[in-house]
C-alpha cells in the first residue's frame, strides 16, 4: 500500500470531498446526478496516476457502469440495506480491475476497439431503465460530522492507486458517497451514465490525442471545453425530456 501522497493526490482528495458534500446536501435527484457528471474527479486522477490513456481507462468506464446497476439492482430491487451494496459492488470493481490492469494490451488498436464497444453498451443499458419519478433527499447530518466521514472514506480509497493504475481515474470515488445520498433516487442517477459516459470518451480521446503534443496537463484544456458543451447540451435535453409537465 502506497501512503505517500503528492500534489496531485491531495488535489483529488479535495474535489472529491467537496463534490461529495455537494451532493450530500442537495435535495433533488436531478443535481445529484448532474454532480457526478463532472469531470474534476477524473482530471485530478489522471494527474494524480500521470499515465497514458489507454483500453484501461475505457474498461474501468464500463466497470463504473456496473457499480451504478450494481448498487441499484442489490438496494432497489433485490431490497439489500445500502451500505452492503455499495460495500459489495466496490469490492467487486477493485477485484475486477486489479486482476484485468494486469492483461488488458495498451495498444492503440485496442483502445479504438473498446471505445466503440462502450458507448453502445451505455444506451442499450439506459434503454431498460426508464425515467421514474423519484424523491429527493438531503443529509441532516451537520456539515462537521459528515466531512470527516467522506474524507475517512476517500482516503482508504486513494490508497489503492499503485493497485489500480489506470482504473483510479474512473473509479467510482465520488460515486461510492452518492449512491449512498441518492439511495432513494438511484434509476435517476444511473440514467446520467450516458452523458457521463459520452463526457468520458470524449476526454479520454482528447488526451490521447493531444497529450504527446500538448502534455497531460494542457491536454485538459481542451478536455474541458467539450466536456462542458457536452454536459450543458445532453443534460438539458434529458431534463427537458424527463422533467417536462
Amino acid at each position: 500500500m502506497n501512503f505517500n501522497f503528492e500534489f496531485w493526490d491531495w488535489m483529488l482528495l479535495l474535489s472529491v470531498v467537496l463534490l461529495s458534500s455537494a451532493i450530500a446536501y442537495l435535495y433533488h435527484p436531478k443535481w445529484k446526478a448532474l454532480i457526478i457528471s463532472l469531470p474534476v474527479p477524473f482530471t485530478m486522477a489522471t494527474l494524480a496516476v500521470g499515465q497514458p490513456i489507454n483500453a484501461v481507462n475505457v474498461t474501468g468506464a464500463a466497470l463504473l457502469i456496473m457499480f451504478f446497476h450494481g448498487v441499484r439492482i442489490l438496494h432497489q430491487n433485490r431490497h439489500w440495506p445500502i451500505v452492503p451494496s455499495i460495500a459489495i459492488m466496490t469490492a467487486a470493481y477493485c477485484v475486477f480491475a486489479m486482476a484485468l490492469v494486469r492483461v488488458i494490451p495498451t495498444s492503440e488498436a485496442v483502445f479504438w476497439i473498446s471505445l466503440c464497444l462502450l458507448l453502445p453498451l451505455v444506451f442499450w443499458i439506459q434503454s431498460l431503465t426508464p425515467h421514474q419519478d423519484e424523491p429527493g433527499y438531503r443529509t441532516p447530518l451537520p456539515l462537521w460530522i459528515k466531512l470527516p466521514i467522506i474524507t475517512v472514506v476517500i482516503l482508504i480509497i486513494l490508497i489503492l492507486k499503485k493497485q489500480l493504475q489506470g482504473f483510479m481515474t474512473v473509479f467510482p470515488m465520488v460515486s461510492v458517497i452518492a449512491v449512498y445520498e441518492a439511495r432513494h433516487s438511484l434509476r435517476t442517477m444511473c440514467r446520467q451514465l450516458p452523458i457521463l459516459m459520452i463526457s468520458c470518451t470524449t476526454m479520454f480521446v482528447i488526451i490521447r490525442l493531444a497529450e504527446p503534443l500538448m502534455g497531460l496537463r494542457w491536454a485538459m484544456l481542451p478536455c474541458w471545453i467539450a466536456c462542458l458543451l457536452l454536459l450543458t447540451l445532453f443534460t438539458r435535453r434529458q431534463w427537458a425530456r424527463d422533467y417536462a409537465d
